[in-house]
């Protein structure tokens, strides 16, 4: 059932332009497992260079074949997960104007809206025979019904600005259909940034994660030679 709701936000400026970017931060779940995945690949790349003594045979090469990909599959996700995302953070996906609304190229006069829906699916993820089951996460969405036909838009932004756009759209097309369907409707969980990072922030922020990563690895590392050397000593 579709419920209305109204925001609680103060109605735009007619004369500006109301933006809706990618923030990196929306990722909050899987920068974390990139960090932990990078720091973790770090030890298990130790395990396999100190077991590299040992491939003349059969076993420790059977290990090092192993250990080795482990690593540098889980050390290409800590380091690239967080830049692909912060090279990405100031990616505008929406734009409100007076001339209209603009998804990628194509702007879509406000006369010529007729509903705004906002959306989320329960997306699966992870192996189909994992026999722990897929985990589940919610993707957000907003769908515009113009007289063109209907535009969606995908992106976290909606769970935490959703209520904007929905206050945005009442200001400049009055005559649209604001939508909400499933539950729960966008409860904001934490207040977006006032204003898009800049790229130089946004690339900066990716690096310093890439740098945790590989700090908390190493730390890691350090820790697992004084206190459990057999950990990263294998054979």
């Amino acid at each position: 059932m579709d419920v209305e709701r109204h925001s609680e936000r103060e109605a735009p400026d007619a004369a500006g332009a109301v933006e809706f970017w990618n923030d990196w931060r929306h990722h909050r779940g899987t920068l974390t497992a990139s960090v932990l995945a990078g720091a973790l690949g770090t030890v298990v790349m130790l395990a396999a260079v100190r077991s590299a003594d040992s491939v003349d045979e059969w076993s420790g090469l059977l290990l090092f074949g192993m250990l080795f990909p482990l690593a540098g599959a889980m050390l290409t996700v800590g380091v690239t997960m967080p830049l692909v995302l912060g090279w990405d953070a100031d990616r505008v996906v929406l734009r409100c104007s007076s001339e209209g609304i603009t998804a990628g190229d194509d702007t879509y006069p406000w006369n010529t809206v007729r509903t705004v829906a906002f959306g989320y699916e329960v997306v699966e993820a992870g192996p189909e025979r994992s026999p722990e089951g897929r985990p589940t996460h919610d993707a957000y969405h907003v769908e515009i019904g113009t007289d063109a036909g209907t535009v969606r838009v995908p992106g976290d932004v909606w769970r935490t600005r959703g209520h904007e756009l929905a206050a945005t759209v009442r200001v400049y097309a009055p005559q649209a259909r604001v939508r909400w369907q499933g539950s729960p409707t966008f409860p904001p969980k934490k207040p977006p940034r006032p204003a898009p990072p800049s790229r130089a922030r946004a690339r900066t922020e990716a690096l310093a994660l890439v740098a945790v990563s590989l700090l908390l690895g190493a730390a890691l590392c350090a820790a697992a030679l004084h206190w459990a050397p057999t950990v990263v000593t294998p054979g």
